[in-house]
């Protein structure tokens, strides 16, 4: 296939579709939709970080319980904070359209990694309080509107913590043996890299072992069942993985195959008490294959990109693929570059991010070729956009430190 560019050239100048509404409307009307916050289970699992309850997921190095916790921002110190919040944002998630958190960097350049002032917000974005910090926080994630997950990153090594008030304070997290039958409301699933797993779990080729995290009890157990794959694993923070927003017990994680290398899609339809693995053909990976990239809408659909090609669940015994169940994914074709990043939107259509010199092109398949997503009301370098539980859709201008919200993944408006 061509450039890319060459083909959206017919699609370029044709105008947006009309709409009645403008993009404040639209995001309003979703913001009142998913005010209501829902319990649901999480799972998940990727490189550094696997959480299935916003769409992505915590992948952590556990260590040996530690009792330091990321120092609490010191008394008279909120004006310090203010003073640097303007640095860059390390890493951000959001728990409901109300309850969101992120991490800002301390210094103006990356020299200080994942040294952090946490914010958190209760109204959407309206107002930001501090949390903590300076603290070494690689990333976090959300279990509920005031439940999180943090990785600790520092000379110690990365260190699993949880928060159940909002980030304020923080207690790590300790190993138990018995292993959990699956993952369940209020808890995450977690993937410890191999140089850190238990010795009897450990693969030997650098992938990861599923634990899942109970942030009520404070512990981390190993799954009773685990999928067949070497799962991801990669460097601290926080990675995409795939939830369906709607259905808590359908978790996906990705990795590759141990005995080929082929990229491998795992999937649970019963939180993680049982798992089918996807392998899918190596074509379209020009560089050697990694782990492909999986997304999932409201009605439990994915799409997996293997490097370039993407393809989609499709429930039957048709498609491409080998392993138990590998045949219910459909080539769907080929992007002619390998996506950075995708998502579902509203109504199903799979937007997938191409990188281009002048930021993000975002295209979906229609008419038989990927074209223009027409998404409107979004800068043009923007994170990875994600779901909450509820389906509300968000992402963030890292640089800017600036936060946008949608209800249904195609009109945006900052918060």
């Amino acid at each position: 296939m061509g450039d890319l560019k060459q083909l959206f050239d017919d699609v370029a100048a044709q105008p947006a579709p009309p709409s009645r509404l403008t993009s404040a409307d639209i995001f309003a009307a979703g913001r009142r939709r998913h005010r209501r916050w829902q319990t649901v289970r999480v799972g998940g699992g990727a490189a550094l970080g696997v959480l299935a309850l916003a769409g992505a997921t915590l992948l952590m190095r556990p260590q040996a319980p530690d009792p330091r916790q990321p120092p609490a921002t010191p008394a008279g110190a909120a004006s310090t904070a203010a003073a640097v919040a303007t640095g860059a944002v390390r890493f951000s998630v959001a728990a409901d359209p109300d309850h969101l958190y992120m991490g800002r960097s301390t210094c103006a350049d990356v020299s200080c990694k994942t040294r952090v002032w946490l914010y958190g917000s209760v109204d959407g974005g309206h107002e930001w309080t501090p949390r903590g910090g300076p603290a070494s926080l690689a990333a976090i994630t959300a279990v509920g509107p005031e439940t999180l997950i943090g990785v600790r990153d520092d000379t110690a090594g990365q260190t699993l913590l949880t928060s159940r008030d909002g980030g304020r304070d923080w207690t790590p997290v300790r190993d138990v043996t018995a292993p959990a039958g699956h993952v369940g409301a209020g808890r995450a699933l977690v993937c410890a890299p191999a140089d850190s797993a238990p010795a009897d779990g450990a693969p030997a080729d650098g992938g990861c072992v599923p634990r899942v995290v109970d942030p009520a009890a404070g512990t981390a157990a190993p799954l009773a069942d685990e999928p067949s794959l070497t799962v991801a694993a990669s460097g601290a923070g926080l990675a995409a993985v795939t939830t369906a927003p709607g259905h808590p017990d359908m978790l996906w994680l990705t990795g590759v195959t141990a005995d080929s290398g082929a990229p491998a899609v795992a999937r649970s339809t019963d939180a993680g008490a049982s798992w089918d693995t996807y392998a899918f053909p190596k074509t379209g990976c020009h560089t050697g294959c990694r782990a492909p990239q999986v997304v999932a809408g409201a009605d439990g659909v994915a799409y997996a990109t293997v490097g370039d090609r993407v393809y989609r669940s499709t429930g039957s015994d048709t498609g491409s693929g080998t392993g138990s169940g590998a045949r219910s994914w459909a080539l769907v074709g080929s992007v002619g570059r390998e996506p950075a990043w995708s998502f579902v939107l509203g109504d199903g259509r799979q937007v997938l991010a191409v990188n281009g010199p002048d930021g993000w092109t975002f295209v979906s398949r229609s008419g038989g070729t990927f074209r223009d997503a027409r998404i409107t009301g979004l800068p043009d370098r923007v994170a990875p956009v994600r779901r909450t539980a509820d389906g509300w859709f968000y992402t963030v201008d890292d640089e800017a430190g600036r936060w946008y919200g949608s209800a249904d993944g195609l009109t945006w408006a900052a918060l």
